[in-house]
């Protein structure tokens, strides 16, 4: 199995390392027609990626079980202590776009895995944590077309 085309060797040896001083870390994109786009890395300090600047922001990721068939989504946890996120989160009345990436800190301009695009289904918060369920926009689900095909409508299909 070859490993995947944009992964580098830097990362694959900190992978598959004993022990290494690499930090592989997740950039996480925030987007809504509603409000800025915010962007997060969970890191005590600011990565700039492809020219954009990542604010560091503790957040959790938990991918849910998945059964070999299809993939459930995840959790995402971000704090809320700082209240920075809340508003824009209450303020939400369609689901909002998640995109997921993974950068090693050496080398934060290569994408090493994703973009993974999700969308934001249910939101629940608290005094502390912002908890999200991600899941994949359905687009497989939606009409193929607009008309319905009835003996009213196209009568020499019957």
């Amino acid at each position: 199995m070859s490993p995947a085309p944009n992964v580098t060797q830097g990362f694959r040896d900190a992978a598959f390392a004993e022990s290494t001083d690499e930090v592989v870390l997740v950039l996480l994109t925030l987007s809504h027609s509603s409000f800025a786009t915010v962007r997060l890395v969970n890191n005590p300090e600011a990565i700039t990626s492809r020219g954009y600047v990542f604010s560091p922001f503790p957040f959790l990721l938990t991918p849910h079980r998945e059964d070999g068939d299809s993939f459930s989504g995840a959790t995402l946890q971000i704090d809320n202590v700082s209240r920075e996120l809340i508003d824009e989160i209450r303020g939400l009345t369609s689901p909002a776009d998640v995109v997921l990436e993974l950068v090693i800190a050496s080398e934060p301009d290569n994408v090493q895995r994703g973009p993974w695009r999700f969308v934001i289904s249910r939101v629940s918060y608290d005094a502390l944590i912002i908890s999200s369920e991600l899941g994949v926009e359905l687009v497989l689900d939606e009409p193929y077309t607009g008309d319905r095909y009835d003996p009213a409508l196209f009568p020499g299909l019957y």
